[in-house]
């Protein structure tokens, strides 16, 4: 998972990137962003997919950092309600570490 100041956020799955500020579906130009509220208890995360500049669906999602390069996301990839805390045997929450 790669998220760049621009705002926008990209998966690796299966070798190819699947998100950013261009990619296609189905050979539709599709673009992903994200957008984050870290008042929020717990800290909120979006992934909002876009097509021709028009939101399309949003992912949500809550975050937290267990230091300055570890990562955990809880998210509902199908976008029906955000997760309200963080649980090790949830199968949509991941930890991610920062590689430099």
């Amino acid at each position: 998972m790669t998220f760049d100041k621009k705002g926008y956020v990209a998966f690796i799955i299966d070798g190819e990137a699947v998100g950013g500020k261009e990619y296609m579906i189905e050979g539709v130009k599709m673009s992903m962003t994200y957008e984050y509220n870290e008042s929020a208890e717990p800290h909120t995360l979006d992934f909002i997919i876009s097509m021709a500049n028009e939101e399309v669906t949003r992912m949500l999602g809550i975050y937290k950092f267990i230091d300055k390069n570890t990562l955990v996301i809880n998210m509902d990839f199908d976008g029906i309600s955000r997760p309200l805390e963080f649980g090790e045997d949830d199968k949509n929450q991941v930890m991610l570490t920062r590689v430099k």
